[in-house]
């Protein structure tokens, strides 16, 4: 009787555990940003940068933006910023490139498209424009860790609870038949 309790409890453990680290990695391949497969580097003030692990980009008003790919010869390119497009089209090598300069715009998020040959709009990433801007999404970063944070906390409380729950099972189970 109690190695087959044991076998339970070991089997439920098991389940748990790979549920979780299931459930992390769901997570991660949802949220975290994947880059456009046309998309080759963006620079600000010619200086390359690199997309962060949410897809965005935080510039200042000033800043100057070119936004670089490749793809095959020839191709229409139309990349989307707001209400603005720029036109370009793909060289005999594929590589293709818009720079554009911020200044007329306002200071918010901007998600920044890309249509190849007059196709569907596909998100290349999104452009945060001004300094208020890199301070609430710091801010908002803060939030997510706490959240994060908050949800390991419950589920080590739930984890603790049941191995809690199996020990004093296990016990009390050993002074009944001892």
């Amino acid at each position: 009787m109690e190695r087959r309790f044991l076998k339970l409890i070991l089997s439920i453990l098991i389940f748990l555990s790979l549920s979780l680290s299931l459930s992390n990695s769901t997570y991660a391949e949802t949220t975290l940003y994947k880059p456009h497969p046309s998309l080759d580097y963006i620079a600000i003030n010619n200086i390359q940068i690199e997309i962060d692990e949410y897809g965005k980009i935080l510039v200042d008003k000033q800043d100057t933006v070119k936004i670089a790919g490749r793809g095959n010869p020839n191709q229409n390119i139309t990349i989307y910023i707001g209400n603005e497009y720029l036109n370009t089209k793909g060289g005999s090598t594929g590589n293709w490139s818009v720079l554009f300069s911020i200044h007329t715009l306002e200071e918010e998020f901007y998600p920044i498209y890309i249509s190849i040959n007059g196709g569907e709009k596909e998100l290349l990433f999104t452009l945060g424009i001004g300094k208020e801007l890199s301070q609430i999404e710091n801010g908002d970063e803060e939030i997510d860790n706490k959240e994060d944070s908050n949800v390991l906390i419950i589920v080590l409380s739930i984890f603790g609870l049941i191995t809690v729950s199996v020990i004093g099972t296990m016990l009390y189970l050993k002074k009944k038949t001892g």
